[in-house]
This record gives structure tokens, C-alpha cells and sequence, in this order.
């Protein structure tokens, strides 16, 4: 007995499938910029402040594939100036003798970052299931 299967539609099952791999890349890659930019907001409270420079250098950016939450760089102080943070925004992260009468704290990225990366996998799914793709 000879049988035959034919399978009809398999361009357009493709098709949908490439929309919605593109859809839900969009989607992943916006749920952890969102967790970025939480993380650099939840940081911000502990950054050590002598002139806010180094508060204001915090920033969020994307790179190849990488979503990247940083401190460092020229920025604007509280007073009206510039300021290039660049050269001691990782001595006042990684420094834990450093003393911060003006308020923050030493690891001020690293610690919140800790805090949120047990549940950052659950987070992402849901941001990603709020947004309906599918």
C-alpha cells in the first residue's frame, strides 16, 4: 500500500514564523532595556554625591547585542559645569574605604544589580507577555 502526504501552506507557516522570531526579538530586547533603565534608576540612589557629575554620567546604551548600564564620562555638576567623571567612577564603585558624607555608598551598581538578578528572567517574561506577540 503506497500513501502520500502533502503538506500545503508551509511558505506562508515560514513566513509567520520569521515575523513573529523578528516580533519577539523587538520585544525581548525592549523588556531588558526596560530592567536597564530600572536598574540604573534604582542605582542612582546609592551613587556617592559630592557634585552629582557622577549621578548625572549613569546612562543606558546598547551595544552588538549587549544592553549596558554605565557610569563615567563628561557630564554637567549640580553647579553649572562640566565634569569628567570618567576618571573616578570606577575608584568610588569598587573603593569600600572611600567615606560619603553627602550620601552613597561604594558598589552602588553592583548591589542592585544583585538584588534584581534572581528575578530578572521572570521580569523579562513578563514584560514580553504583557506586550502579546503572539
Amino acid at each position: 500500500m503506497k500513501s502520500h502526504l502533502e503538506i500545503v501552506g508551509t511558505k506562508e507557516v515560514q513566513k509567520k514564523l520569521q515575523r513573529l522570531a523578528i516580533k519577539y526579538g523587538v520585544a525581548y530586547t525592549t523588556a531588558i532595556k526596560d530592567e536597564a533603565k530600572e536598574l540604573l534608576e534604582e542605582s542612582k540612589e546609592q551613587v556617592p554625591v559630592l557634585t552629582g557629575a557622577l549621578k548625572n554620567s549613569g546612562r543606558v546604551f546598547s551595544e552588538r547585542n549587549d544592553v549596558i548600564v554605565a557610569y563615567g564620562g563628561v557630564m554637567m555638576h549640580e553647579a553649572g559645569g562640566e565634569q569628567d567623571t570618567s576618571k573616578y567612577a570606577i575608584p568610588q564603585h569598587e573603593r569600600l574605604d572611600y567615606n560619603h558624607p553627602r550620601g552613597g555608598k561604594a558598589k552602588y551598581l553592583e548591589d542592585p544589580f544583585k538584588k534584581r538578578v534572581g528575578t530578572i528572567v521572570a521580569r523579562v517574561n513578563a514584560k514580553i507577555k504583557e506586550m502579546n506577540i503572539v
